[in-house]
This record gives structure tokens, C-alpha cells and sequence, in this order.
């Protein structure tokens, strides 16, 4: 009883009144005390701060972690970039700072960068990620809407026989199934484009997985104004006041030129349509409520700054998390 009061006085900080951040809260109240707002002021005497803003405004979170020296992890859609050139002031503060850690960015390249511990040949990375549903033409939109809007607009990175490139939106169209359900994958921005810097990568591609015939409808929505500035809200409030079944997935395939060896993940979350939470609230939040009670209980006691790939090639930090997980409705699974 006494721990458990311990841990409900501490108070977080969660910025971002969105679907991640409610997720974020859902997860979390019944064992901390937290603040769920889009007011910075609101972080005074919390113990931890939760980035959950959209892209537009997620560089909010790190400023307000400088300025109140706050530990941060931070789930905000936010160019690895620009906390890199903060890297010294972070580290100046003496606070800790766990940026891009949510699904993909976040949960994907927590397991890569175990996986890169342990095999030194690794040539070729294949992720595909996204959310589909068992409805036929049903195309949900499970996650921070502007941002969700604003990816699919962007160009992509990717390592193709060794070489970058950058693809335009929805380039290597590709027809593809899972789980049963026909599907389409495409080129995609990931969010942590430095790995592919590795040495002795040849291929390092990332791709989006959506409902068949997604990519024609995102194209008439954007063509006929429904995302424009005057439009989305509204657009917005349609998409999210329909909700079917959906799954949110991720599958990593590496291969090695040491004797050709090949590695496979699968990480899924699947949810009714009348759950609180959607598949993406739920893999999106694992990694993120693992690693506040790692912090808040004293099990992460670096200072700095770090991304999922730097704190999972440490052994029992990756072993840790991983079991922890296994608490939550997520499937998790490595093959090879």
C-alpha cells in the first residue's frame, strides 16, 4: 500500500490532448498522478514530462523540458534533427531526454537497435508499418489526423543498393495481404533515416501499409480541399466519428550476408471498434508507459539525450522492457 502511494504522489506531465496522449493517460492515472493539458505552465512540480503534441508544435515539449529541467520522453512527430541540436543543452541541464519513442518511430527501432547489437553483418532492413481493418473499403485513421495528413505529403529517404534516394509521396506502389486483408505499401518517411547510415547496410527501406485503394482516396480527398486549412476540421470530425475494427502493425525483416541468415519481427495490436482504445493508441503507449516507470521507480538513471535504438543495445535494459511489455494486449514475436 505504501509503494503504491508513492507512485500515485508522483505527477506527469502529459502535453498533447490527442489520441496518444489520452492513451498515454489511460495507461498511467491509476498508478501516478497525471496531468493531462496543452498548457506548459501546468508541468510545474511533475517529476516527468510526456510529449504527445502533433508535429506542427512537438518541438514544444524539449523547450519546455530546458527550461523547467524536466526529464522528457517525448512521442511528438519531431525531426530526429532537431533534438540533436540540443544535444549539448540537454545534457547541460542534466536531465534526460527519450525522444522518438513511440511506435514507428519508437517500439520499430527499439528492437532494431538490439538487433544491430547483436549481428554485425546485418545488410538489408525491410519495415513495413501501418494500421488496415478487417471492413472492406474502410481506411482508418487511428493517430494525430494533421499529422497523419501532413506524412503522407512528404517525400522519403531511402538506401537502395547503397545509395539514398529520395521518393515522392506514395512511390513502389506495391499490392500486398495481411492478416487476410488485401493491401497496398508504398515508400514512407520513417523518422529515424540516420540508422541507415550503418556500416555494411546496402538496403535499408521503409514502407507504409495501407487499405487497397487507399492511396487513389487520399489523392481525391486532397484534390477536392478536404484538407485544407478551412476544410480539415471538419474532415477530421468525419473520419473519426466513424470507427470499424482495425489492426496496426509492424513487420522488420533483416538479413545478414553472413551465411544469409534472415531475421523477422511482427509486432501487432488489434481493437473492436467500441474499445476506449484504437490498435494504434495501444502499441503506440507500450513503450512510452514502460520506460515513465523505468524513470519515475529509479531503473533508468542516465542523463542525456536518447533515441529507442541507443537505450535497447544495452541487454537488460532491452530484456526488461520487453517483458514488461508482455503486460499489455500487444503481440510481439521474433522468427529466424
Amino acid at each position: 500500500m505504501a509503494m503504491l502511494i508513492m507512485k500515485r504522489s508522483k505527477k506527469i506531465t502529459v502535453l498533447g490532448y490527442g489520441k496518444i496522449g489520452y492513451a498515454l493517460y489511460y495507461f498511467l492515472n491509476s498508478r501516478f498522478k497525471v496531468i493531462l493539458t496543452d498548457d506548459s505552465r501546468k508541468a510545474k512540480g511533475s517529476s516527468l514530462v510526456l510529449g504527445a503534441l502533433p508535429g506542427s508544435v512537438g518541438r514544444s515539449s524539449l523547450e519546455l523540458a530546458l527550461r523547467c529541467n524536466k526529464d522528457l520522453i517525448d512521442i511528438s512527430d519531431t525531426d530526429p534533427q532537431f533534438y540533436i541540436k540540443y544535444k549539448r543543452d540537454i545534457y547541460g541541464s542534466n536531465i534526460t531526454v527519450i525522444a522518438g519513442c513511440g511506435f514507428s518511430p519508437g517500439l520499430v527501432n527499439f528492437i532494431l537497435g538490439w538487433e544491430f547489437s547483436q549481428k554485425k553483418h546485418i545488410s538489408t532492413v525491410e519495415i513495413i508499418a501501418g494500421s488496415l481493418s478487417p471492413k472492406k473499403g474502410y481506411f482508418p485513421f487511428l493517430w494525430c489526423f494533421e499529422d497523419f495528413v501532413s506524412c503522407h505529403n512528404l517525400k522519403s529517404r531511402q538506401l537502395v543498393e547503397g545509395k539514398e534516394i529520395e521518393f515522392d509521396p506514395f512511390s513502389g506502389l506495391r499490392k500486398e495481404r495481411f492478416f487476410g486483408i488485401e493491401a497496398e505499401t508504398y515508400f514512407f518517411p520513417s523518422g529515424f533515416e540516420y540508422l541507415m547510415r550503418r556500416e555494411g547496410l546496402r538496403d535499408f527501406t521503409y514502407r507504409v501499409a495501407r487499405p487497397v485503394g487507399f492511396s487513389d482516396f487520399f489523392k481525391k480527398l486532397k484534390e477536392n480541399s478536404f484538407f485544407s486549412k478551412d476544410n480539415i476540421s471538419l474532415t477530421k470530425k468525419i473520419f473519426d466519428s466513424n470507427r470499424e475494427d482495425n489492426i496496426t502493425f509492424a513487420i522488420i525483416r533483416l538479413c545478414s550476408d553472413h551465411r544469409n541468415r534472415r531475421t523477422s519481427w511482427l509486432l501487432k495490436s488489434f481493437s473492436k471498434k467500441k474499445e476506449k482504445l484504437n490498435s494504434m493508441q495501444k502499441i503506440t503507449s507500450i513503450l512510452p508507459v514502460v520506460l515513465t516507470e523505468m524513470l519515475l521507480e529509479g531503473k533508468f538513471l542516465k542523463k542525456g539525450l536518447f533515441f529507442p535504438d541507443d537505450i535497447s543495445r544495452e541487454e537488460i535494459i532491452f530484456r526488461y522492457v520487453m517483458d514488461k511489455i508482455k503486460n499489455y494486449k500487444v503481440e510481439i514475436r521474433r522468427y529466424g
